[in-house]
């Protein structure tokens, strides 16, 4: 039973539950998605059971923390995800060194290093994890260490990002509307984040990847997405919503069906050497077979998204960039 409506459009009644298991990270603890029937959003249920305080709004816990480092720091990171989302907004925006970006979510940095460097504008970082500060800060990179709906400044930015941020959030509403305060007129906010009416979620379904439960909280539809910028992002013009392929996306879902009888870092297994060997082996298998579907993603997914976006995306994940006017 769902006490609560739908955090996007109200819906009480015609709610689909989902079992997730977080098999990334390796707890092999069970969380429940539910679906909203009317508008497609998921959300995790119930939100208490995923902890309070900074883990309730998104931190990492410490184990699971030096995973995230290590992919969020790792050069072909740079090069397959935040140089090609630095060009695809430096195009639309045209930043040029006189404008100030925030990027919220930061980690690192990467990003920001990104877009100083191709446009030459002031950059700022925000994250609520104390945990990337000191590789921030030895980089030149302006950064805050905080909650953003807290942010107080009377700085105001010609862009502001989220890449992969308000999936995280209790309360995604309030980020939005913390970045229309935040957005001079005329400025821009970016969101990316995973698509639950893509063709993939509905192909791995409880195995794919972007649910990555407990941290992921809310999974947006294209419908429930723009709801919600509607409601709290005033005075907005959707300049550009598209969906955006996320490289090894598929391939590492597939791994998720091998998990439980897979070596972890993480998790002692009392698995028997054999199962082990036919999991790796499986991994090995599903790999080669999603590696060239990835491929085929990446090189179609503009053009296949613009003739079947009002059915389902190609690609996993969306983008909006929105104007403040």
């Amino acid at each position: 039973m769902i006490d609560t409506p739908c955090p996007i459009c109200q819906n009480n009644n015609g709610h689909r539950l989902i079992e997730a298991t977080d098999l990334f990270f390796g707890s092999l603890h069970d969380f429940t998605y539910a679906r909203c029937q009317r508008c497609g959003h998921l959300r995790l249920l119930p939100e208490a059971h995923v902890g309070s305080g900074a883990f309730g709004r998104g931190k990492f816990e410490d184990k699971d923390e030096r995973v995230v480092l290590g992919v969020l720091d790792h050069p072909v990171l740079t090069f397959g995800f935040y140089a090609p989302r630095s060009q695809w907004i430096s195009a639309r925006v045209g930043l040029m060194a006189q404008h100030t970006a925030l990027d919220v979510g930061c980690g690192s940095g990467q990003f920001l290093r990104q877009i100083k460097r191709q446009t030459g504008c002031a950059v700022v970082g925000i994250d609520l994890d104390p945990a990337y500060e000191t590789k921030a800060q030895k980089d030149g990179i302006r950064r805050v260490t905080g909650d953003f709906e807290q942010f107080d400044t009377e700085e105001r930015f010609d862009l502001i990002t989220m890449h992969h941020l308000i999936e995280h959030l209790n309360d995604p509403a309030a980020s939005i509307r913390k970045a229309w305060e935040l957005l001079k007129p005329g400025g821009y906010l970016y969101l990316e984040t995973p698509a639950a009416d893509s063709v993939s979620f509905k192909f791995f379904g409880r195995h794919w990847l972007p649910l990555l439960p407990p941290y992921h909280r809310h999974i947006f539809t294209r419908q429930s997405l723009e709801s919600l910028l509607h409601d709290h992002f005033p005075t907005s013009a959707v300049v550009r919503a598209t969906g955006v392929w996320v490289p090894l996306e598929a391939v590492v879902s597939t791994w998720l069906w091998w998990a439980r009888i897979c070596p972890h870092p993480f998790r002692r297994q009392r698995v028997p050497l054999a199962l082990k060997l036919i999991g790796l082996a499986g991994m090995a298998l599903t790999s080669a077979l999603a590696l060239p579907v990835e491929i085929l993603i990446g090189a179609s997914v503009n053009a296949v998204d613009a003739i079947s976006q009002r059915r389902a995306l190609f690609a996993a994940h969306q983008r909006v960039l929105c104007q403040k006017i």
